[in-house]
């Protein structure tokens, strides 16, 4: 059924040279659809209608009918406002697909017409930025507790059970624990490592220990020992040898 809207949205079409498949690529929708619309199958949408102005050059409200003169028009003849025009018949032959195209059979109705429109993308793009500035703050915060959860240094307590002479690495047996795969660990020393002895009972709580020990102390198996390392900026621990940073060594009692 013709409606004065499918006659308009027809003759402007044809008058701008314009075929279906054109006016569907410009408007992003499908033929079938444009060709519904020129036979009053269907309405266009808001947007499509704005579309179809800007597209023909007109008025919106020349294009849906509703300016004076069509109201004028639709007083005097209601029967030709509701679509009854003697071409009626003509322009729905000119406007449906199976006219246009013969040999095209008539496709069923696509249910993706009448589903709500999608937004448009500058909201799409603004959401996809919000999300992603959101993704990443929370990244940061998420590195920033697991960096902050870390210690600095990493302090162990046992037994010195050997030592090598000439490079001066010595191997700690820290007893049962479930801390670590292993109970002994290799523990390497270069100029920088500090030495210091100290008569406290608790471990240290820090690397920065009591003033070191000038001279040469060397280390001796049975003596033990809190030997702390530098773990800072997610250095691997433990590893086949571990650099200490400090090595505090109980003062035996002689009593």
């Amino acid at each position: 059924m013709s409606t004065p809207l499918a006659q308009r949205l027809y003759e402007l079409r044809r008058s701008s040279g314009i075929s279906q498949e054109d006016l569907a690529r410009k408007l992003g929708v499908s033929r079938q659809a444009v060709s519904k619309w020129e036979c009053g199958e269907s309405v266009p949408g808001t947007d499509n209608l704005i579309a179809l102005a800007r597209l023909y050059g007109v008025e919106l409200g020349s294009l849906v009918g509703i300016d004076n003169d069509a109201a004028g028009a639709e007083n005097e003849n209601p029967a030709q406002a509701m679509g009854g025009s003697p071409t009626t018949d003509s322009l729905q032959q000119a406007n449906c697909p199976a006219a246009e195209n013969p040999a095209q059979p008539a496709t069923a109705p696509n249910p993706s017409e009448n589903e709500p429109e999608s937004p448009r993308p500058f909201q799409r793009k603004l959401l996809l930025i919000t999300c992603g500035i959101a993704a990443t703050l929370l990244t940061l915060m998420l590195v920033w507790c697991v960096h902050e959860s870390k210690p600095d240094y990493i302090i162990i307590e046992g037994t010195v059970i050997a030592r090598d002479e000439r490079h001066g690495d010595f191997v700690v047996d820290m007893g049962p624990t479930d801390s670590y795969e292993s109970r002994y660990i290799v523990c390497s020393v270069d100029s920088n490592t500090m030495y210091t002895v100290s008569n406290e009972v608790d471990p240290p709580d820090a690397p920065d220990l009591p003033e070191p020990i000038t001279g040469d102390i060397e280390l001796q198996a049975g003596q033990h020992v809190w030997v702390s390392f530098d773990v800072r900026g997610g250095k691997p621990w433990p590893e086949a040898q571990n650099l200490a940073e400090s090595v505090e060594i109980a003062e035996e009692d002689n009593e």
